[in-house]
């Protein structure tokens, strides 16, 4: 795992970043620019696709973990607020996105967390 440290640190840090610009996507949304939020939400998924392509190189070195399966709940929720999105539900977006997406991600950001932090430590 030490040829992938600073991977590993990058993954962390786009994780953290990832989560920041939900929380601003949902500042967005309640000051009614819902362009932009979209334009946002686009940056962290594909933030949050370059993570799993990240973590697929080493994953099969991991701790057990939930990741997968709390990064399907994720993309689910992710797909959701897309379709919000598509059909011009401005009223939905920001419930969607604060009861099920941020939630959501914040969870898969902290197992993430707890898979690859002792890598960057050790």
């Amino acid at each position: 795992m030490e040829k992938y440290i600073d991977v590993i640190k990058q993954t962390l840090e786009l994780s953290e970043t990832g989560l920041e610009g939900l929380q601003h996507m949902q500042a967005q949304i309640e000051e009614g620019f819902f362009e932009q939020s979209l334009t946002l939400f686009t940056d962290v998924l594909a933030a949050h696709f370059e993570i799993e392509k990240s973590v697929a190189l080493f994953s099969e070195n991991l701790p057990e973990n939930k990741l997968s399966v709390i990064s399907q709940q994720l993309n689910e929720a992710a797909v959701e607020l897309a379709e919000t999105y598509e059909k011009g539900e401005r009223s939905a977006l920001g419930d969607v996105l604060g009861i099920k997406v941020i939630p959501q991600y914040t969870e898969w950001k902290e197992e993430l967390y707890r898979c690859l932090h002792p890598y960057v430590v050790a």
